[in-house]
């Protein structure tokens, strides 16, 4: 990260009582950028650990079966008209528009998909198909495919009564019926164990776009960085490890395998400190290379 040091130039002090001044000013400074950094160095992640297992060591065990339980009474609430739709299991009632997802799905349209399919990573209870849905009017068919953990595949199955969502484990087998048009995942590279490894995956299903967002990047760290995660109890009670990715190093792997069609940062751009380094919540809308070659 490269610091802005301008507020301690200065010329040289013509006699020691000016110097002390300055001495005491630069003091004041740095001691406030230290509590700044104090202060925003977020208690949700925190550790430096070697790899992904000494991290899922750290964490304590917590069941699934809550978050999902979470996930679930959320649903019921969107189902029944209280809500719009549910993220993470919090309920939202005004709309927040996936831009690059409906860019997506408009370019689809304009070349002449009539059938469209969305393979959506780590989608939960089908919270993006919900509250885009109008969206879909314009296509003949929707496939909204949703590559999740068993648990959720579960209760997906149970809830979820849309015709045009369906649940598998795996992104073969979501896409047994074909490519998709459009891959989305949002927030899911910093909990995976091998998170270029699903990049690789993403690439090869060379779909016409991908919209990968809340990817947690820093600045002049050098190296990922593995971390503990405790959510809050308010939203449903976990511990995991998770990713914070180099900005440089994770541009420089996306480059290897997608043109980069559109970069943005998330609304809690500002709000995060890990480490002392601000976190920025960037998003990436992609074309895989193979994709964008035919």
């Amino acid at each position: 990260m490269a610091f802005d040091l301008g507020w301690c130039r200065h010329q040289t002090p013509p006699d020691h009582r000016t110097t002390d001044m300055s001495l005491s000013h630069l003091g004041e400074r740095l001691f406030g950028w230290i509590a700044g950094r104090i202060r925003y160095s977020s208690s949700l992640w925190t550790g430096d650990y070697a790899d992904w297992q000494a991290a899922r060591n750290a964490c304590r065990s917590v069941p699934l079966a809550a978050q999902v339980s979470a996930h679930e009474r959320a649903y019921r609430e969107v189902r029944e008209g209280r809500a719009r739709y549910e993220r993470d299991s919090l309920l939202k009632i005004d709309r927040c528009w996936d831009w690059p997802l409906l860019t997506a799905l408009a370019e689809a349209r304009a070349d002449g998909v009539r059938r469209a399919t969305v393979l959506d990573i780590g989608g939960g209870l089908a919270s993006v198909f919900h509250e885009h849905r109008d969206w879909l009017e314009p296509f003949d068919e929707v496939r909204w495919h949703i590559v999740e953990r068993p648990e959720v595949i579960s209760a997906g199955q149970r809830l979820v009564d849309d015709p045009r969502v369906r649940f598998f484990d795996s992104i073969p087998a979501a896409m047994a019926d074909g490519r998709p048009d459009v891959v989305i995942g949002s927030g899911l590279l910093g909990l995976v164990p091998d998170p270029y490894g699903l990049l690789a995956a993403i690439a090869g299903t060379n779909a016409r776009r991908v919209s990968l967002e809340r990817i947690p990047l820093l600045d002049g760290l050098d190296r990922d960085l593995i971390t503990r995660q405790v959510v809050p109890r308010s939203i449903y009670e976990s511990e995991s490890p998770f990713w914070f990715f180099d900005a440089t190093g994770f541009r420089r792997a996306i480059e290897a395998r997608f043109s980069i069609l559109g970069e943005w940062t998330g609304p809690c751009d500002r709000q995060v400190w890990v480490r002392g380094r601000k976190c920025h919540w960037s998003g990436f809308l992609l074309a895989p290379i193979d994709a964008a070659e035919t």
